[in-house]
């Protein structure tokens, strides 16, 4: 192999790294550079033996933030692109169904929501704070009652960060490229569960 090809198959990794090393946004970018890295590996003229483990070897050191199934996978750079919405189009491709939906689940969570089976909602056959059995315990029964209430809360919040979600993904998709920070800043009120993590 001639030294000319060894730089055009490194060439990119020293670009896209250069690339992170300044962008203040870097955290949105990593999973666009790691797919544009795989895409180039296995698009390159190389060798295939050296691409193959090349590949193989960006895909073991960084399965922490590509491989939902792993066992120490992070999804926060994963959601930092799906609500990066110059970016998020990167996960809308079918391929990367499991890195969305790992987006997805993280957004949900971190926006202080849990699933509705999650809540400690009461089932009718609980004795709730309104039980006249409970009614005579004055402080334990606000305790409780508070505790309803945020469970209800967290119940509605759940369905909001999920109707936003759907309505964002939409948004971006429909925006295409515009800086992120003007893309949340003018649409606080639609946004408002998901804007703080964004």
């Amino acid at each position: 192999m001639r030294l000319e090809d060894v730089a055009s198959l490194l060439e990119p990794f020293a670009v896209q790294t250069d690339i992170l090393q300044r962008d203040a946004q870097a955290l949105s970018s990593i999973i666009p550079v790691l797919l544009d890295l795989e895409c180039h590996l296995q698009q390159h003229a190389a060798p295939k033996s050296l691409t193959t483990a090349m590949l193989r070897d960006l895909r073991r050191r960084f399965e922490a933030v590509m491989q939902p199934s792993a066992e120490n996978f992070n999804p926060l750079p994963t959601a930092a692109c799906l609500l990066d919405p110059s970016l998020s189009a990167v996960l809308l491709e079918p391929e990367q169904a499991a890195l969305l939906h790992a987006a997805k689940t993280y957004v949900i969570q971190e926006c202080g929501c849990f699933s509705a089976s999650a809540a400690s909602a009461p089932t009718e056959g609980d004795q709730t704070a309104s039980s006249p059995v409970l009614s005579r315990f004055r402080f334990l029964t606000s305790k409780m009652k508070t505790q309803e209430r945020a469970a209800a809360s967290a119940v509605n919040s759940t369905d909001g960060a999920v109707t936003q979600l759907a309505r964002y993904v939409t948004d971006a998709a429909e925006a295409g490229a515009v800086d992120a920070l003007d893309f949340w800043s003018s649409r606080r009120a639609t946004y408002s569960t998901l804007l703080p993590l964004a």
